[in-house]
């Protein structure tokens, strides 16, 4: 991992209202997206949300594990800012 990433566990919480960044829970920060988890619309709806939030490119975020899970390990390369829901 760069020293230049960021690195977090987030629960993923689809067919939401609207997408947002949820309460967090213990241990991870919460977002919540109005993508469904059906061919793999809602990693990429976490993507574009997240690289929205961090400032860097979709490509610059990854799902390093539970890509068909809702709790998924994300690193996000070369962040512009940190949002405050992510405790580093």
């Amino acid at each position: 991992m760069a020293e230049d990433s960021v690195r977090f566990t987030g629960k993923v919480i689809t067919r939401a209202k609207k997408t947002g960044w949820g309460e967090p829970r213990t241990g991870h920060a919460v977002v919540r997206l109005s993508a469904t988890p059906i061919a793999g619309k809602a990693n990429t709806a976490l993507k574009k949300f997240l690289a929205n939030s961090f400032a860097p490119s979709p490509s610059s975020v990854h799902i390093e594990h539970g890509a068909n899970s809702r709790i998924k390990l994300i690193r996000v390369d070369r962040p512009g800012r940190v949002p405050s829901q992510i405790h580093r």
